[in-house]
């Protein structure tokens, strides 16, 4: 499919193809918001399966588990599991936190960390 142009003196698309156009931008970022909600899922697995040596009947260590299961690096897991735990504690604190005017501050979108 081809995108129109928006530009001045170009044609503007016709409402069909705006349409496809939003229901494919609808889709794209429906892929990306079940992204951002997995980094905390993906932490919080990593962490049972660590915490609850899960991974003893088939490998060595969990590093070994996370690499050879998974391909990632003993830091990548432990990142995800990190922002997993601040994010239930962000959660947690949010719960009690009350705004004056009734709004809720969001929580992180990724696990990256600022001014890194």
């Amino acid at each position: 499919m081809s995108y129109p142009s928006y530009l001045p003196g170009e044609p503007v698309a016709a409402a069909d193809q705006l349409s496809a156009l939003r229901d494919d931008l609808e889709q794209q970022e429906s892929v990306i918001e079940r992204g951002l909600e997995s980094f905390i899922e993906i932490g919080r697995a990593l962490a049972k399966i660590r915490d609850d040596r899960l991974y003893r009947h088939e490998y060595a260590s969990f590093e070994v588990y996370c690499q050879s299961r998974w391909n990632l690096s003993r830091k990548r897991a432990y990142d995800l599991m990190s922002a997993a735990t601040v994010v239930d504690g962000m959660e947690a604190a949010l719960e009690m936190a009350t705004s004056p005017i009734g709004d809720t501050p969001a929580l992180p979108a990724n696990e990256g960390r600022r001014g890194s």
